[in-house]
């Protein structure tokens, strides 16, 4: 059942308690307006309302008719007045008539009175059938809806069933996948622990065998090593004092190269020079001459220039290739001293 179901229940449940206090509440003002009819034998109220006190009057004193204990009883639960009751009951016994309805003076407003009692007591019988109808209404809503709660309840519980199923598989796969790690970690770590005490079993073996053979293994290889040591350094000796004769010889070798070449390039300089004086006169004396011999001159003037430049180029390659020299000698006594030095460090 839908939530508007449910809704139009209560409201209908709502309705029907309604309609049962207006009743009551009317009920409960008959029983004050008859307590004032009895005590003060008259009152004034509307034809429709003295109408429904005579019925209710009419009711009441069949009650004090019968007597009895059950009725008195009844009687006193509509007045609430002991002293009242006990009267009623008294004089209706003695078959006394009590001047307690209020007088009709028509034929056709007792008529009336009359109809409209009817009217009452119909409306009273339909609000009746109209609640016991409602409450037939509201039981069948109130069933189905326990109906459906209880089919939602089954369904609940399946899932809950399915999802516990469910949940309890997906467990038991963590659980397996989970022990079968740990079971591959420790077998892992069982090799690993084997490897390491194979390990530390011939690292025992070994520090056995150094504590016994080891030390007189080592001093054989110190006292070889000892003699091998001075025979290296007696040999660099004799290394260093043939490299230092062979560094003075080249040395003296070198300063003789570059004496020579001073003055191999010092006499080519002279002679360069001396030819370049003869070619000056040569062609001062031609360009002394006659108009005829212009073509020449111009002709041994550009032979004089190129010799000119020759000459400055070889000038420059000798210096170049003496500087080289130079350098290449300096590198090897350079790198001569480093080596020497080295040595003696050793």
């Amino acid at each position: 059942m839908g939530q508007s179901e449910l809704t139009g229940s209560r409201k209908r449940l709502q309705r029907c308690n309604d309609i049962a206090n207006v009743a009551r509440s009317a009920y409960r003002g008959s029983s004050s307006w008859l307590c004032l009819l009895l005590r003060h034998g008259s009152i004034t109220t509307t034809a429709a309302k003295g109408q429904e006190l005579c019925r209710v009057m009419d009711a009441k004193l069949i009650l004090a008719k019968k007597g009895g204990l059950h009725n008195y009883r009844q009687a006193l639960g509509f007045f609430y007045d002991k002293k009242l009751t006990r009267e009623l009951f008294k004089h209706v016994n003695k078959g006394e008539q009590m001047a307690v309805l209020p007088e009709l003076k028509t034929d056709r407003l007792r008529m009336q009175l009359s109809t409209v009692g009817e009217r009452f007591a119909g409306f009273r019988t339909s609000i009746a059938d109209d609640s016991r109808k409602r409450k037939q209404e509201i039981r069948d809503s109130i069933v189905a809806i326990e109906k459906t709660l209880n089919q939602e309840i089954k369904r609940r519980v399946d899932a809950n069933k399915a999802l516990q199923q469910i949940s309890e598989q997906m467990a038991n796969e963590m659980l397996d996948r989970l022990q079968l790690r740990i079971v591959k970690y420790i077998e892992s770590l069982t090799v690993s622990m084997d490897m390491l005490i194979t390990r530390c079993e011939s690292l025992e073996k070994g520090l056995a065998q150094m504590k016994g053979e080891l030390p007189s293994k080592l001093a054989q290889d110190f006292a070889s090593l000892q003699r091998e040591a001075a025979a290296l350094r007696q040999a660099f000796t004799t290394e260093t004092k043939s490299k230092n004769e062979r560094e003075s010889l080249v040395c003296k070798k070198f300063g003789e190269m570059q004496l020579l070449v001073d003055s191999k390039f010092e006499a080519e300089i002279a002679v360069r020079q001396e030819q370049l004086n003869l070619i000056k006169r040569e062609v001062e004396r031609l360009v002394k001459g006659d108009e005829a011999h212009e073509q020449f001159h111009a002709f041994i003037m550009e032979e004089l220039m190129a010799l000119k430049n020759g000459l400055a180029l070889a000038t420059q390659a000798r210096e170049q290739s003496d500087d080289e020299i130079i350098q290449a000698i300096n590198q090897y006594t350079t790198a001569l001293q480093k080596g020497l030095r080295s040595i003696n460090a050793l």
